[in-house]
């Protein structure tokens, strides 16, 4: 059985492809400003990126939630909880 997956600011991820090294900064709402009904449904992480191949315009990305999940479960990235 798989343990569901947890974020918190300060874990690691690391892309598997580029070993680009990403920090979770923080965590929010995407849809903060939408009507009630659409809000606390869809979060995602600021990542800040480090690594020679990532350039300054692709150092802060956002990434859902639910993408870090399927990209940590494809083995797309690595996921280092900071615990």
């Amino acid at each position: 059985m798989d343990l569901p997956i947890t974020f918190a600011p300060g874990d690691i991820v690391v892309d598997t492809v580029t070993e680009e090294v990403g920090l979770l900064i923080e965590r929010f709402d995407i849809l903060e400003h939408a009507d009630e009904y659409l809000r606390d449904r869809v979060f995602a992480w600021e990542i800040v990126w480090t690594g020679k191949l990532t350039s300054v315009d692709k150092r802060y990305m956002p990434y859902t939630e639910n993408g870090l999940i399927r990209c940590i479960k494809d083995g797309m990235l690595l996921h280092i909880p900071i615990e």
